[in-house]
């Protein structure tokens, strides 16, 4: 397996969140969450975006589905869409904390991975596999997004 770069470091909060001329675009925000560690950003979505799916950003800093099918999403994921979006509407992506949602059911402690088309599987799948987050409760994720990891 080989592991990838970071798009950037990341210090004091700050969340990368798009590239623009080639360097990565980093926006704090705090507040606004269930807990004190939540984290959520705002962002323009560059197609339609399902709630409670994993998001990356385009070319141009818009929000998409994140897929472990795509190489070029690895440790670009920037959270966990709270709201369903249109392109051109915003959408709020949960970087870090609690997300709740009552159709899950989550086994307690697992670990939970990106999978295809902003899925979130508790098994890697794809051309890279990225944690997430780990459930808290069967409607419950803690936010915890981690490195990408090439599959061989």
């Amino acid at each position: 397996i080989t592991e990838l770069p970071l798009a950037g470091p990341l210090v004091g909060g700050e969340v990368v969140v798009g590239v623009q001329s080639g360097q990565p675009v980093q926006l704090p925000y705090s507040g606004g969450g269930s807990a004190a560690t939540d984290t959520r950003i705002t962002l323009i979505s560059g197609a339609s975006v399902i709630a409670y799916k994993v998001l990356t950003t385009d070319a141009s800093g818009q929000a998409i589905h994140a897929s472990s099918g795509q190489q070029a999403h690895a440790n670009r994921v920037v959270g966990i869409a709270i709201n369903s979006a249109n392109a051109g509407d915003l959408v709020v992506a949960q970087t870090e904390g609690v997300v709740e949602n009552a159709g899950w059911s989550w086994t307690p402690g697992a670990l939970l991975y990106l999978g295809l088309d902003g899925a979130i599987v508790t098994a890697p799948v794809g051309a890279f596999y990225q944690t997430v987050g780990f459930a808290k409760t069967p409607t419950q994720i803690i936010v915890r997004l981690g490195r990408a990891i090439l599959r061989n």
